[in-house]
């Protein structure tokens, strides 16, 4: 099933699909293209990537459960990228796991983006970041303590 898509990123992919196999057979082809086209049509280009960016999260191969599937993943993710951010800001062994996890999720999501945007392509960034639940458990914890008590000022007299 066709996915929707603005009518100027309609226009792009198929000027993308013209040329595909005739002149976009290398990395600086392609690149050129991609230039070309965000000086003569930035919105498509910039519509485009952001389109597959997304789908990246959510898309399959055949389009038929991607709104059922959008709508599951976005607390998934969110969550998983806040346990991320968490451990990013926490310090020495959670901060290393954050970054090494944040970098291996960019390039999957990078990869995923470039090729064909479908979850299945996300699936190993997915596990990564669950290891970074226990940071979100953490920062749950942390905002639901109840503030310490003081002590009382009144003072017992010895009679």
């Amino acid at each position: 099933r066709p996915v929707w898509v603005p009518e100027s990123v309609r226009q792009l992919q198929w000027e993308i699909h013209k040329q595909s196999y005739r002149e976009l057979d290398s990395i600086s082809s392609i690149a050129g293209f991609l230039l070309r086209s965000l000086r003569e049509e930035p919105a498509a280009v910039v519509q485009l990537i952001a389109i597959k960016m997304a789908r990246a999260w959510y898309g399959t191969d055949s389009g038929v459960p991607d709104r059922w599937l959008l709508l599951f993943q976005i607390p998934i993710v969110s969550l998983l990228w806040i346990g991320v951010a968490r451990s990013l800001q926490g310090g020495g062994t959670a901060r290393d796991t954050g970054v090494r996890v944040a970098m291996s999720v960019l390039y999957f999501w990078a990869l995923t983006t470039v090729a064909l945007s479908i979850v299945r392509y996300m699936v190993p960034a997915l596990a990564l970041m669950v290891v970074t639940m226990p940071a979100l458990g953490r920062s749950f914890a942390e905002s639901s303590r109840l503030p310490s008590t003081s002590r009382s000022t009144t003072r017992r007299v010895d009679s």
